[in-house]
């Protein structure tokens, strides 16, 4: 199942584990995290807006910033899943979160 930017449910998910990060290691400071990210304090304030703004080479560099910069779990930051438990932990479908090959295509966009 391809996650599209687009949608407003999975930008909302992906901006709040983007204010998860920030919360742990900026301590909710949005000023000091568009210091950090190098981005409008706008954009890091409200993810959702950039996320979700239609232009998708904007979008992949703004969660690429982010996966850099704060050194996430890109599959964590796209499904709320880490890498290592999509591969290992199944879902009450027997479905798993995520495929080892869709969080690979995913963490290149840390590359």
């Amino acid at each position: 199942m391809a996650l599209h930017l687009t949608n407003r449910n999975v930008a909302h998910d992906i901006a709040d584990r983007i204010r998860t990060l920030i919360a742990r290691q900026d301590h909710g400071d949005v000023t000091a995290a568009a210091r950090r990210l190098e981005r409008p304090i706008a954009d890091v304030y409200f993810p959702e807006r950039v996320i979700s703004c239609g232009d998708e080479p904007t979008a992949i560099d703004f969660l690429a910033t982010i996966v850099r910069t704060y050194e996430a779990d890109v599959c964590w930051l796209i499904t709320g899943a880490s890498a290592r438990s999509a591969r290992r932990r199944p879902r009450l479908d027997g479905v798993r979160h995520r495929s080892r090959a869709a969080c690979t295509r995913a963490s290149r966009l840390s590359a």
